[in-house]
């Protein structure tokens, strides 16, 4: 009996799955805001300090829950210094300066679990229950009316590269660019093919695979943004256009990834339901099909 080379890929993938689960690393802890930068201002530098490190919990309290609730809902808190240092467990200064009238630093604060979730619960919120199962994000570079991968999406991939979040509520991967991502029919990845999408989703051990396609529009500091496949949520299409950069376009893929996880845990906690798709107000790029022929020109 022959088997295809996709078929032998897929075989495989699934043994170096099983050889590596041991491997899978541990997620992050989201009640842990890392080097969070701090600057104030007194008549000295030491009352600078002071306020610095008595101001330093809520802010980072307010950091720490924009991980674990939807944005709508962490604009509707109205937490007090007091709620912060109840919350928190200690606090660690990473690095200082101090000049003249001056006061910097980098902090980490950890929260306890236990008393965040104690807290939301007396205002009749439930966050996610924990970190999402990795994704992977596959960049593709639309230039010249044409799709492009791996080297040929540098810029876009360094963009992605340097804007993607520390602890993440719902973290990412993005792919290496070596010889097993590069061997993919260029076709099949584009067009999200199923087989070809276990591969991926296999060789980085990630829950699935989401292909964000970047179209710089001519003329215009704006970015088309396409964003299909499968995250940790399920299926996802969303179009927009963001004003910017490619690294204002990278942090909107994160965020969305990041908002679909939240806004689902929420809905899973507080109704029981799951819809898991969403789409954007501008259906700036192309479908699969239209890639697939060439003709992926941002409108």
């Amino acid at each position: 009996m022959r088997f295809s080379t996709d078929s032998r890929r897929f075989a495989a993938g699934l043994i170096v799955l099983a050889l590596a689960a041991w491997m899978t690393p541990a997620t992050a802890d989201p009640f842990i805001v890392r080097e969070m930068a701090i600057v104030r201002h007194a008549a000295n530098a030491s009352q600078a300090r002071d306020e610095a490190l008595a101001e330093a919990p809520l802010e980072a309290l307010n950091l720490m829950l924009q991980r674990l609730l939807p944005k709508k809902q962490v604009a509707t808190l109205k937490l007090r210094p007091d709620a912060a240092r109840t919350a928190m467990d200690r606090i660690a200064v990473m690095s200082e300066t101090a000049v003249g009238e001056s006061y910097s630093a980098r902090l980490t604060v950890t929260f306890s679990r236990e008393r965040v979730i104690r807290m939301l619960a007396a205002r009749g919120i439930v966050p996610v229950a924990g970190t999402a199962p990795p994704v992977l994000v596959i960049p593709v570079l639309v230039e010249g009316e044409v799709p492009r991968l791996w080297a040929d999406a540098r810029n876009w991939h360094e963009a992605l590269t340097a804007n993607m979040p520390k602890d993440a509520i719902a973290p990412a991967k993005l792919p290496d660019n070596g010889f097993g991502d590069r061997s993919a029919p260029v076709q099949h990845v584009l067009s999200g093919d199923h087989m070809t999408m276990e591969m991926f989703r296999l060789r980085y051990r990630a829950q699935g695979v989401v292909l964000a396609a970047a179209a710089p529009v001519a003329g215009r500091d704006r970015v088309a943004l396409r964003l299909y496949g499968t995250d940790a949520v399920g299926d996802i299409e969303m179009n927009t256009e963001v004003v910017g950069t490619f690294d204002d376009a990278a942090r909107v893929v994160f965020e969305t990834l990041s908002e679909r996880w939240k806004s689902d845990g929420a809905r899973d906690n507080q109704a029981g339901e799951r819809d898991v798709v969403i789409t954007g107000a501008v259906a700036s790029l192309p479908g699969p099909d239209e890639a697939l022929a060439g003709s992926a020109k941002p409108r």
